[in-house]
């Protein structure tokens, strides 16, 4: 069973799904710092893209996105806690060579 999905959300943009009951004790703590039970509510924490990330087209394709959104650029990207769902939400950029 997988511990993750990937959901298209808009044309340019997609989320991440981490089910938290899926994770080992490690795994939670190589995402969060510690582990689940660990984080307390008013805790800010984010999911933080070191370098852009460009996605292969036939992922794209397979979610529907368009495929000229390709590029996710480095930055912090919020995790959103629903029960044992979380949430990060990735709004992807426009590849330059599809300006062309």
């Amino acid at each position: 069973m997988k511990n993750y999905g990937l959901v298209k959300l808009s044309e340019t943009s997609l989320a991440i799904q981490l089910y938290t009951d899926r994770l080992s004790e490690q795994e939670q703590k190589g995402f969060f710092g510690k582990t689940y039970s660990e984080i307390t509510c008013n805790e800010k924490i984010e999911f933080i893209q070191e370098e852009d990330f460009v996605f292969e087209p036939d992922l794209l394709l397979s979610l529907g996105i368009d495929t000229r959104y390709s590029i996710l650029k480095k930055g912090k990207y919020p995790l959103h806690f629903l029960g044992n769902l979380i949430i990060v939400v990735l709004e992807l950029s426009r590849s330059l060579k599809s300006f062309k």
